[in-house]
C-alpha cells in the first residue's frame, strides 16, 4: 500500500507584514489553519484502505502550527517549500494495530515501530467515534496523539499534536494543540499553539467543506498572551483580529 503523488509544503506563504487587520498572509494563514484541522476526519477515515487520500490530508495537516505560528508571532521568510513524488516504501498496515468496527474504531503504531509512507513518518494513535457507529455521516468525534515527521530536500518538518474534534455534516468543533519544528531552505523556525473553536464552527454545504460564519482562537502555548481570532463570513473568507478577554472568543 503507497501513498504517491504529494505535493509537499508549497503555497503556503508565511511572508509580508504582521498589521492588525489581516494582511494577506495572515489571512492567507487564517485559511490554512482552517483546512488543517478540517483534514483529520479525511486522514481518519482513508487510513489505511485509501493511502492516496490519506496523505493528501496529512500534508494539509501537518502545515496547521506552521500557519497558526504565523498569525500569532511575526512571520518569517518561508515563501517556497518544495514539491515531491515520493512513494512508501512499506505497507502502512504492518506498522499499525487497527481495533473496532467502522464508525467506533482507532489505529495505534506498534509499540517500538514508526510508521513510514513515502515522506512522512508517524508514531502515535488515533480513534474515531460516531453516534451511532454506523452512522458516518452523522455526529463523529475524532481524537489522536500524534507525532509526524515529513523529510523532502530542504524541508524538515516534525510536529506533536493531539485532538479532538467532532464533526456532524454541517459543523465542526475543535480543541487542539501543535507544537513545531521545520527547517526549510536553511531556516529553522518552531512553535506551539492551541487551537480551538468558539462553539461548534459551521460547514459550507458545498464541497470542498470551509468555514463559514465561525470563529476560532490561536494561541501560544509558551506565551498565551500570543493571541488571534480568526472569523469566517457567510462566504468562508477569513480575517484575523485581536483576542478577547478570558477565553479570547467573543
Amino acid at each position: 500500500m503507497r501513498w504517491t503523488g504529494l505535493a509537499a509544503l508549497g503555497g503556503l506563504m508565511l511572508a509580508g507584514c504582521f498589521d492588525e487587520g489581516g494582511d494577506e498572509a495572515k489571512v492567507q494563514s487564517a485559511s490554512a489553519v482552517a483546512d488543517g484541522i478540517l483534514a483529520f476526519a479525511e486522514i481518519k477515515n482513508n487510513i489505511p484502505a485509501n493511502p492516496g487520500p490519506a496523505g493528501e490530508a496529512l500534508l494539509r495537516f501537518i502545515q496547521t502550527p506552521v500557519a497558526a505560528e504565523n498569525l500569532i508571532s511575526p512571520p518569517g521568510e518561508l515563501s517556497d517549500l518544495g514539491a515531491q513524488r515520493l512513494s512508501a516504501p512499506a505497507p502502512i498496515p504492518d506498522c499499525m494495530t487497527t481495533m473496532g468496527s467502522e464508525g467506533c474504531d482507532s489505529f495505534a503504531t506498534n509499540q517500538g515501530t514508526t510508521c513510514e509512507a513515502g515522506p512522512f513518518t508517524f508514531t502515535g494513535s488515533a480513534s474515531r467515534m460516531c453516534s451511532p457507529c454506523t452512522d458516518l455521516m452523522g455526529t463523529c468525534t475524532y481524537d489522536w496523539n500524534l507525532t509526524v515527521r515529513y523529510v523532502v530536500p530542504n524541508v524538515d518538518l516534525s510536529i506533536t499534536t493531539d485532538g479532538p474534534v467532532t464533526t456532524t455534516l454541517s459543523s465542526i468543533e475543535f480543541d487542539t494543540t501543535f507544537t513545531y519544528m521545520l527547517n526549510a531552505n536553511g531556516e529553522t523556525r518552531s512553535g506551539s499553539a492551541s487551537i480551538k473553536s468558539c462553539g461548534a464552527a459551521m460547514l459550507s454545504s458545498s464541497a470542498p467543506k470551509k468555514l463559514v460564519n465561525s470563529k476560532f482562537v490561536v494561541r501560544s502555548i509558551a506565551i498565551p498572551t500570543r493571541c488571534a481570532l480568526v472569523t469566517f463570513d457567510g462566504a468562508g473568507t477569513p480575517s484575523v483580529g485581536r483576542c478577547a478577554a478570558g477565553t479570547g472568543c467573543p
